[in-house]
């Protein structure tokens, strides 16, 4: 690979080579940079400096040497180039660019977003160098793994912007627009509103989205602030602000900014829940509100084996199986022993079963043997609630332990996720038909913990408190919405939310009949009338549904969609996999997955995929009696085709089985992986039922 003296130069000062800094030194930088590709950046970065010795620090050279330092990973070195060439060209775009990757390398994040933004704004050229879409890569995936999704999703949008075309970095675009499990109002691509024509700002909001265009989302956002101040009250404006804002800056920043528009009395109903359920998603992201500690309480002890006995032997702890095979504190060997620390011993047959003589578990204990520098020692774990001090009291009466714990907080879960899951210890001969109903039971109890939870947004009171305040119906609306989009999918299905509503006195949500030229986001496809939809509005928010894996939208969507046969372009096959799922009986479930495989074969669409979902049913469902053909067929003759495998590996890994551990004739459901975890209850939107 040589240079071509007709691009442009590497200090990327908007000139090409021969008419720049490196015209005299080409062929330096094409030694440098055929051993630098060829995996010999030390010698590469030797031809550099000896170039530079003989030249002097020529821009092209330096940015170059910095280039190879940041892809070696010499943070110091490249540090030390840069900020010396800052120093002679302190508004460089390229020296800037390198300081943010270098920023990043050393994982100040915030910092490295508004350097890389000093770059963007020093560019006075309107071309762009394509070398920025690395700057703007690894930012994004630096943005992602602090959670700042919003943010992430926007560089790394541009960066491939600027590239023009990248398998890789699409896909990566497609994951985190939607991320499987998420909920849907973080599945939502809020752009940019166009300018109204013939406002007095129209002009001025065109230049902001120019701003957008060129990745400088500071500068767009200054210019939304000056019009706003303005013009106040603009939903565009207003919109637009919390937009730009999400590009690049903090999460407590993007909160705020939603949850103003939110607010806004010009903000339709439907648009503030949108807006009130995107903050709150934001805001479960950052950790910044709503959550509890999970402490981590520590006991030395002398009397070890004895504790150790106590606690085999008593009927209210269940040894964690496997146990521990490491230290989840990181300081040392792992526990000799854990344990699931229960509130009541556990059950020996289910005569009588109620939630009253249930036992749920209270936290996790953990037996330290004695260590080169610590004592034999007892830790337990668990979520300071309202159970905190009921947990420490039951380890104590088990282990006869009378003092005191050292209690820190070594972690933090939600308060919602908490108040919704529990743990509890069902005896072995526990019914299908128990089990259902003291789910549904327990369900009640988690819904009414959920409600009396105390939210900094509403000034540390309850939904149950605010529930008759009309200005934060919106708000409630969004929380519901959350709630059942994040209680472990279909837990808490939407009839059941529907029954909150009444409860609480808010209206139930109606169904949405959005017109042509408007456009439903997620969540509210959630809630689309599909018998009032044109056909392109029904196809092609059928195929949004699908994409972000919004099953209650496509609940709405798909039998609509089969009944116009006449529509072009329609996957039946995948409609009725679709339909197989929503059934309420296997009878049925069943003849839409032979109807799946009949439109497939019209279609001449592969059939592995459809046969893995059918699978996936009949395995989840205990119907067991073609599994074993069925597995057989998908594995000799569909393996090649585009997500088989990937689907089956997914499959067999949720449940915690091989493929070989099938049920037996017996006819019962398959088992996952031995837990005692229920949020919001373990059953799946497959039916699953998983006991105890």
């Amino acid at each position: 690979m040589s240079i071509d003296i007709y691009q442009q130069c590497p200090c990327h000062e908007e000139k090409k080579i021969k008419f720049c800094c490196g015209k005299a030194v080409i062929e330096d930088l094409n030694d440098a940079l055929a051993k630098h590709h060829s995996g010999q950046s030390q010698a590469a970065l030797e031809q550099l400096e000896r170039a530079m010795d003989t030249m002097g620090p020529k821009d092209c050279l330096t940015t170059f040497k910095t280039f190879v330092q940041i892809s070696t990973q010499d943070v110091d070195g490249a540090e030390a180039t840069n900020e010396a060439f800052l120093k002679r060209c302190p508004d460089h775009p390229t020296g800037l660019q390198h300081r943010a990757l270098i920023e990043i390398m050393r994982g100040e994040v915030d910092q490295a977003t508004l350097t890389l933004q000093d770059a963007m704004d020093a560019i006075t050229g309107t071309e762009l160098p394509v070398s920025l879409a690395r700057a703007f890569e690894s930012l994004g995936m630096a943005l992602v793994a602090k959670q700042n999704i919003l943010a992430a999703r926007a560089h790394l949008s541009f960066a491939l912007f600027l590239k023009e075309e990248d398998p890789r970095l699409t896909q990566l675009l497609h994951e985190l627009f939607n991320p499987s499990g998420a909920v849907m109002f973080l599945k939502a691509n809020h752009q940019l509103e166009p300018p109204v024509e013939g406002s007095e700002w129209e002009k001025s909001f065109t230049n902001v989205h120019r701003a957008v265009g060129r990745g400088q989302f500071r500068r767009a956002l200054g210019m939304l602030l000056q019009l706003n101040e303005q013009y106040p009250n603009q939903p565009q404006i207003t919109q637009g602000i919390a937009v730009v804002t999400s590009m690049f800056a903090p999460l407590s920043a993007q909160i705020a900014a939603w949850r103003n528009v939110a607010s806004m009395e010009t903000t339709k109903p439907k648009d503030a829940i949108e807006f009130h359920g995107l903050a709150e998603a934001i805001a479960a992201m950052s950790g910044s509100e709503g959550y509890v500690p999970v402490n981590r309480s520590s006991w030395e002890v002398e009397n070890f084996e004895a504790i150790s006995e106590a606690c085999i032997s008593s009927d209210s702890m269940i040894p964690m199986n496997p146990g521990p095979d490491h230290d989840p504190f990181d300081e040392g060997p792992a526990p000799r022993a854990g344990f699931l620390i229960l509130d009541k011993p556990k059950l020996a047959s289910a005569d009588n079963l109620s939630l009253d003589n249930i036992p749920f578990s209270l936290g996790e204990v953990l037996l330290y043997g004695k260590q080169t520098d610590r004592s034999t020692r007892v830790e337990m774990v668990c979520v300071e609630n309202a159970r905190f001090n009921e947990a420490i009291g039951q380890l104590k009466k088990i282990t006869g332990i009378s003092t005191d714990p050292t209690t820190v907080a070594f972690d933090k879960v939600n308060q919602g996720s908490d108040a919704i899951t529990w743990n509890w210890n069902l005896p072995d001969d526990t019914s299908r038909e128990q089990h259902k109903e003291l789910l549904g039971e327990m369900k009640k109890v988690a819904l009414g913990r959920w409600l009396d939870l105390k939210h900094e947004f509403i000034d540390g009171k309850s939904i149950r408190e605010v529930a008759g305040d009309a200005s934060l119906e919106p708000w409630v609306q969004a929380k519901l919405l959350h709630l059942q989009q994040t209680a472990n999918g279909e837990a808490f299905t939407p009839e059941a939310i529907d029954e909150l509503r009444t409860e609480l006195g808010i209206p139930k949500l109606e169904l949405l009949a959005p017109s042509e030229d408007e456009f439903l986001t997620p969540m509210q496809i959630c809630r689309i009338d599909a018998e009032k939809l044109s056909d392109d509005q029904l196809l092609g928010y059928f195929q949004i549904a699908t994409m972000t894996q919004n099953f209650t939208g496509l609940k709405q969507l798909t039998p609509e969609l089969l009944k116009r046969e006449h529509i072009e372009g329609a996957r039946r096959d995948i409609c009725h996999v679709n339909m197989a799922r929503f059934s309420e009986s296997h009878e049925e479930a069943l003849d839409h997955f032979a109807k799946s495989r009949a439109e497939a074969a019209k279609l001449g669409a592969p059939l592995g995929i459809l046969l893995v979902a059918e699978f996936e049913y009949r395995l989840r469902n205990g119907l067991e009696d073609k599994l074993d053909s069925l597995l057989q067929t998908i594995e000799s003759r569909h393996m090649n085709e585009q997500g088989v495998e990937q689907e089956l590996a997914r499959l067999f890994q949720s449940l915690g089985i091989h493929p070989g551990a099938l049920p037996s004739s017996d006819g019962e459901p398959v088992e996952a992986a031995a837990t005692e975890s229920e949020p919001g209850g373990s059953e799946t939107s497959s039916g699953l039922w998983i006991p105890d």
